[in-house]
Order: structure tokens, then C-alpha cells, then sequence
């Protein structure tokens, strides 16, 4: 019997590895879709850190550039009392060089003192402010009429503080020059502190004097610090301005390129685009919905003392107007308390987005052609893997099934003296044994059955002779009677005693055959029953291994896909490590150059002390020097405010660079950190790994050998099942043979009863 030839994946071991084929490529798929899916969150959340880390600069920048205008009015406002000793001194030093004249040529004295005291009466300041003239005793001249002839002796006239009274003034400015004073004056029901200086005229006994109230001060310096805002501009064109801390709408007190909202109440429908705002720098941000973009910044100020609102707003264009389109735009405010001033500054962020969508970008081309090089290489190992399987299964499992499927075809055929040849691993030598065996068993049943049919076949030959000689018999018989009845019929019954010992001896014998032959029917059958019963038994263990086989492959695909993981996760560790290190080597060189900046800003504060200390010496020489050192008193003020705005500046600076110094230890800590965790992660992903593989290895093997030993006992189940086929045959064989031994013992009983009637016709003739 030929065996029937079958397609390619008749065979096992294609089948296998075609299954491994298509799971490598769907848990490949699987992983490459995981993989992208994870790169395009990495992005993502790339995306966001981005756009955090350059909002975070930008909030940085308009911070730092506010605090500039922020120290302008804090040096205004504390230059007030400054601002007071200087108009004071100029005024009253203009005064004395034009009383000295007098002085100088010989006069009546009540001339001289009634052109003296025109002089003061008709001298103003600031345009309604007065002087004071006196003779060291008495006032003699007063802006204020109701002080003339005062001695200023009563306690009035000092200050509630216990600074010196006008007296204590007048006496130190006749040996000093020059004495400041202060006191408190009611203006209007309320109490107004009064700045006054007195100064003696060089060469006379007579002091000039004059005073303003500083709230006149501070305005004026409040002006001259809104001069110098509006006038303020940064590198990109942008500027600042001014609101108060008006509820539930501000006023604004100064805005350089909308001079028109100067003074007006911000309660326009157009300023309703706030959406955020955040209390403090540090604060968390508050979702708004269309607020008023002045007075949340009012409300960041009161609560925080700084804070940022973002808001959208339409920008300029060139021919002076502005878009129709609104752009997202972070407003910085910081509250400058002593005069209730909030000052603000504001940069557009849309292209914080366009930047952060552009190194989005760069960044998922990176992930794509990384994409598609693990995808070249896991199909190459696809290839690599199918071929060394098809090896693998043709080796040991499909050239072994082969031959014992082939040896089982011939034995079938009834070539019992076939052989087996080959490598036999594992279970397929048990299985060669086994068929072995079995066909040993088989050849001795057959030899049994021949030798048993031998037997039947010389009983039935002879008695079919005993009946030839019975017909003789008959026939001599019959040739006796013709020739005398008496003669023959001693003769007769000898014959047919002859006949019926014969006839007995015969179906004794045929009896004793029929039993061997019924005997071998019945082993024969016993042995078709156990091959069914071994079949069954076969087929089980075939369904049970391949359950196993089955439940083998899923262990191992899971500990493969497992595998996989854990060696991506560990080339992405790697590469956070590497990044990790030229991160915290970027952030050590960043601290070096902050800490050399740190000692330059050192030098130029220093230097900046040094000069706004010898301006303030000039002036005061100046001041000494009276109208010839006006001019040079003039240059002395702006390089002590050139010296000023340097070492605000160099305190900004230091400020600045703290902080980078600060962040940048806490960033090289969890650098170093990171680096740590990022370390101990591949060292327990490697681990992972390797235990992944030797599982994979011990999974490839139970899992070969639990199919070999299905296909195995489907084959011999196969086997078997001719086998019995082979059994069942003789088994009827044996059948049909004690049928026809039956059939000869009911032809020798006829030949007995016919032998015995005989007997009794010969015992008839003899009495006849």
C-alpha cells in the first residue's frame, strides 16, 4: 500500500513553524504598535515639558525685566527726602549768592536790610512755595505772615519725632552751613509732615530757610519715576506700565503707547479676555472665564505681592493698528506697596507653541525612523528563527515520524520482516521500541494461526480419506451382495465395524480440531480487543500531549513577548542614562560660569559703591561751594545715579544668578539621583531578561517534546488500528475454519448412523 502524498503543511513540523511564524509576527506587531504608541506619549509628554520649560523662561525673563522699573520707583521713592534736601538747597543756595552782594559794598543797613528782604519775598520755588529769612533771634521774613517776629522758642515748633526745632536748625546752620529740620504741620485736618532747610549766608549773620510738605515730595518723585517708565523700553520694543489698586476696577495711572487710558477707570468690555492667573511666582495657576485682565492682576498683587495673568490680546501692526485676530498673551505684575503702584509688563507666548510643536516634530520623525529600523530587524529575525525551525522540526521530529509512519505502512501491507533505519531522539525511539514490540507479537500470532491452520487442514484430509474408504466399502459392499449375500456379510460387518471405529476415531478428532480452532477464534479475538482498547489508550495520550504542547507554546510565547519587553526597557534605560549624564555635565559647567559671573558682579557692585560715595562727597562740596560748584554739582548727582542704577542692576544680576546657581545644585542632585534609579533599573531589567531567556529555553523544549510524543502516538494509534483490521481478518479466518470442522462432524455422525444402519441390515440378512 502506497502511501498518499499530502501538502506542505501535512507535515508537523511545517505547521509549527509556520504557528511560530505568525505569532513572532503578531507579537511583533503587537510590540512595534505598544512601542509606537509609548514613543508617541513620550512626545507627548516631551511636548508638554517643553512648552512648561520655555513658558517657565519666559516667566523668568518679563519677571527680571519688571524688577527694573520696579527698583526705578523704589529708588524714587527713596529719594525723596533726598529729592527735598536738594531743591531746598538750591533754592535757598540761589537765594544766599544773590543776598551776599549786599554784603560786599558799604550801605545804610536798613537799606541793605530792606533790599534783603525784597529779595526773599519776592523768591518762590516749586510756584507757590516761600522762604524764611532770619537774623539767628528772630524771624524776620515769612512765606507765612502770622511767623514774623517769632522766636520759634515754644515747643510747637519741633518735630514729634524730637528732631531739633527751628532755633536748634538756625544755630547749627550759623556754624554749620547748612541744617535740615522737620515737624508736623495740620493741612486740611490732617497731619502733614513739613521738610525745611536752613542755611547761613557766607559772611552775614543772617539764615535763610525753607520747608515743603513731603507729600509734595513724593509726588514729585512719583512723576519723575512715571517719566522714566514711560520712557523705558526693552530690546523688542516691549514696555510698561502703571495701575492702582483700585476695586472692583483699577485706574491707570500711566501707560506709555495708550496715553489715553491715563487716569480712566478699567472698566472697558475689551479688557474682559483674562483666562488665567496665578498668585505668586510659585503659585498655582486659577482657570478664569473672560475676567477682567486689570483686575485679576489687582488681585494677584493683593494676594501675593506679584503674580501672572494671561489674557488674549490682538497685536500691532506695522501701519500702527492691530489684528482682528486674538493671540494668547502673560502679563507679570508686581505690587510696589508704599504707593500702592502695580506694575506690569506683558510678552506674547503664541510662538511658545510654534516652537514647542516644531521640536514635537523633530522629535516623532526621530521615533518614526526608529520604527521602521526595528521593524527591518525584527523581520530579519523572523527569517532567521523560521529557518532554523524548519531545520530543527525536519531533524528531529518529521524525518523520524517519516520512516516509523512508512515502517507502519509496510507491516500493514503484511510485510512483517520490514526494518527500521535512522535517528531516533527522545520519545520516537520509545515509540520505534514500542512498534517493534508490537510487531514481534504480531508475527508470533500469525505463525500460531498458520501452524493451527495446518492441523485443521490434515484432520479435514483425513477424513476425507476415511470417506473415500467408506464409499469403497459401500461399493465392495455392494459386490458382495451380487455375489452371495451370506458370503459377504461376515465380511460386511467386519468392514463396517471397521467403519464405524474409523468413523468414531475421526469425529473425535475432527471435535478436537473444531475446539482448537474455536479456541483460536476466541484469543484472536481477545487480541483485536486489547489493539482497540491500546488504540484508545493511544489516542488519549496523543490528546493529552497535544493539550500540553498547546499549553507549552502559550508559556513560552508569553516569556518570549516578555523577553522582548525587558530588552527594549533596558536599551531605553540606556539611553535615559546617557542623557541623564550629559544633562548633569551641562548643568556643572552652567554653574561654574554662574560663579564666575557671581565674582564680576562683585568687582562692579564695588566699584559702584565706591563711585556713588565719592559722587555724594562732590555734591556736598558742591553745595559748600555755592554757586560756583552748582555745575559741578550737577555732574556729581547723575554719576551717583549712574553709580545707583549700577548696583541695582549688579543686585539683579546677583539675584539672577543665585538662582541659577540654585537650581542648578537641586538639578545636578536629581541628576545624580536619576542616574542612580536609572542604574539599578537596567541592572534588575537585565536580570529579568536573562531569567525571561532561560524560561524561553526550557518552555522550546518541553514544548518539542510533548509534540513529539502527540505525533508519535497518533502514528501508532494509526498502527494500531491496521493492527486490528489484520486481527479481525484472522479472527474470521478462524471462524470459517470451525464452521467447516462443524460441517465434517455432522458428515462422519451421518457416516456413523449410516454405518450403524448397515449393521442392522447385515444382522437382518444374516437372520434372513
Amino acid at each position: 500500500m502506497r502511501r498518499t502524498r499530502r501538502g506542505v503543511l501535512h507535515s508537523i513540523g511545517n505547521r509549527a513553524t509556520l504557528v511560530v511564524i505568525c505569532l513572532l509576527i503578531l507579537f511583533g506587531g503587537i510590540g512595534a504598535g505598544l512601542s509606537v504608541v509609548r514613543f508617541l506619549e513620550l512626545s507627548e509628554r516631551n511636548a508638554d515639558y517643553t512648552y512648561d520649560l520655555v513658558l517657565s523662561r519666559a516667566k523668568n525673563a518679563i519677571r527680571n525685566h519688571t524688577y527694573l522699573p520696579y527698583q526705578v520707583v523704589q529708588r524714587h521713592a527713596q529719594l525723596v527726602d533726598d529729592t527735598g534736601t536738594e531743591l531746598l538747597a538750591n533754592t535757598l543756595g540761589s537765594l544766599a549768592s544773590q543776598i551776599m552782594p549786599f554784603f560786599e559794598k558799604p550801605m545804610p543797613e536798613d537799606e541793605r536790610m530792606e533790599l534783603v528782604m525784597d529779595i526773599a519775598a519776592n523768591t518762590r520755588f516749586m510756584d507757590d512755595h516761600g522762604v524764611w529769612l532770619s537774623d539767628g533771634e528772630r524771624i524776620l521774613h515769612h512765606f507765612d505772615p502770622s511767623f514774623v517776629g517769632s522766636s520759634y522758642d515754644d515747643a510747637g515748633n519741633s518735630d514729634a519725632d524730637g528732631k531739633r526745632s527751628l532755633r536748634e536748625a538756625i544755630r547749627s546752620s550759623r556754624s554749620e552751613g547748612t541744617s535740615s529740620y522737620r515737624y508736623s504741620k495740620a493741612v486740611q485736618g490732617t497731619s502733614e509732615t513739613m521738610h525745611g532747610l536752613a542755611m547761613r549766608v557766607p559772611g552775614t549773620d543772617l539764615v535763610v530757610g525753607a520747608e515743603i510738605a513731603r507729600s509734595e515730595l513724593v509726588r514729585v518723585r512719583k512723576d519723575m519715576a512715571l517719566d522714566e517708565l514711560k520712557a523705558m523700553r526693552l530690546p523688542d520694543g516691549n514696555y510698561f506700565w502703571v495701575n492702582d489698586m483700585g476695586r472692583p476696577r483699577p485706574r491707570m495711572i500711566m501707560h506709555p503707547t495708550s496715553p489715553v487710558l491715563d487716569g480712566q477707570i478699567l472698566e472697558n468690555k475689551t479688557f474682559d479676555c483674562a483666562f488665567r492667573k496665578q498668585p505668586g511666582v510659585d503659585g498655582k495657576p486659577v482657570p478664569l472665564e473672560n475676567a477682567n485682565l486689570f483686575a485679576s492682576m489687582v488681585e494677584v498683587a493683593d494676594k501675593a505681592g506679584e503674580g501672572f495673568v494671561w489674557y488674549e490680546w490682538s497685536k500691532p501692526t506695522e501701519d500702527g493698528g492691530a489684528t482682528k485676530e486674538l493671540f494668547p498673551k502673560l502679563s507679570y505684575v508686581i505690587l510696589y506697596e508704599p504707593w500702592g503702584w502695580v506694575i506690569g509688563n506683558g510678552i506674547y507666548i503664541d510662538d511658545i507653541q510654534t516652537v514647542v510643536e516644531r521640536r514635537q516634530e523633530t522629535f516623532e520623525q526621530h521615533i518614526r525612523s526608529l520604527t521602521l529600523e526595528l521593524a527591518i530587524v525584527s523581520l530579519g529575525l523572523t527569517l532567521l528563527i523560521a529557518v532554523g525551525l524548519l531545520w530543527y522540526f525536519r531533524t528531529l521530529i518529521t524525518r523520524p515520524i517519516g520512516n516509523l509512519a512508512a515502517y507502519s505502512e509496510e507491516v500493514a501491507a503484511g510485510r512483517l520482516d520490514a526494518q527500521l533505519e535512522g535517528h531516533y531522539p527522545g520519545e520516537t525511539q520509545d515509540l520505534k521500541d514500542s512498534m517493534g514490540i508490537m510487531v514481534d507479537s504480531l508475527k508470533q500470532a500469525v505463525q500460531d494461526a498458520e501452524a493451527k491452520g495446518r492441523l485443521a487442514e490434515e484432520e479435514a484430509e483425513r477424513a476425507r480419506a476415511a470417506l473415500a474408504e467408506a464409499r469403497q466399502a459401500e461399493e465392495r459392499a455392494m459386490q458382495a451382495r451380487r455375489e452371495g449375500l451370506r458370503e459377504a456379510a461376515g465380511k460386511l460387518e467386519s468392514l463396517v465395524s471397521t467403519l464405524h471405529d474409523a468413523a468414531g476415531d475421526l469425529s473425535s478428532r475432527v471435535a478436537e480440531a473444531n475446539r482448537a480452532a474455536m479456541a483460536q477464534r476466541d484469543q484472536v479475538g481477545e487480541a483485536a480487543t486489547s489493539m482497540g482498547e491500546m488504540n484508545t489508550a493511544v489516542m488519549d495520550v496523543a490528546h493529552s500531549a497535544s493539550n500540553a504542547s498547546h499549553s507549552a507554546d502559550a508559556a513560552r510565547e508569553k516569556a518570549g513577548s516578555g523577553k522582548e519587553v525587558v530588552t527594549e526597557v533596558v536599551r531605553s534605560i540606556h539611553t535615559v542614562s546617557e542623557t541623564t549624564n550629559a544633562m548633569d555635565a551641562s548643568l556643572r559647567e552652567l554653574a561654574e560660569q554662574a560663579e564666575a559671573i557671581g565674582r564680576v558682579m562683585t568687582v562692579i557692585n564695588d566699584i559702584a559703591d565706591q563711585t556713588n560715595l565719592l559722587a555724594l562727597n562732590a555734591a556736598i562740596e558742591a553745595a559748600r561751594a555755592g554757586e560756583a560748584g552748582r555745575g559741578f554739582a550737577v555732574v556729581a548727582d547723575e554719576v551717583r545715579k549712574l553709580a545707583e542704577k549700577t548696583m541695582q542692576a549688579t543686585d539683579e544680576v546677583g539675584r539672577a544668578v543665585g538662582s541659577i546657581q540654585t537650581g542648578v545644585s537641586g538639578a545636578g542632585r536629581q541628576m545624580e539621583e536619576s542616574a542612580g534609579a536609572v542604574e539599578r533599573s537596567s541592572d534588575l531589567a537585565g536580570q529579568a531578561g536573562s531569567a525571561l531567556e532561560d524560561i524561553v529555553r526550557m518552555v522550546d523544549e518541553a514544548s518539542d517534546q510533548v509534540r513529539a510524543i502527540a505525533t508519535a502516538s497518533e502514528e501508532q494509534s494509526a498502527s494500531s488500528e491496521t493492527i486490528s483490521r489484520t486481527m479481525d481478518s484472522v479472527r474470521d479466518l478462524s471462524t470459517d475454519t470451525a464452521q467447516n470442522m462443524d460441517e465434517a462432524v455432522e458428515a462422519i455422525e451421518k457416516l456413523t448412523r449410516i454405518a450403524t444402519q448397515l449393521t442392522d441390515l447385515m444382522e437382518s440378512l444374516r437372520k434372513g
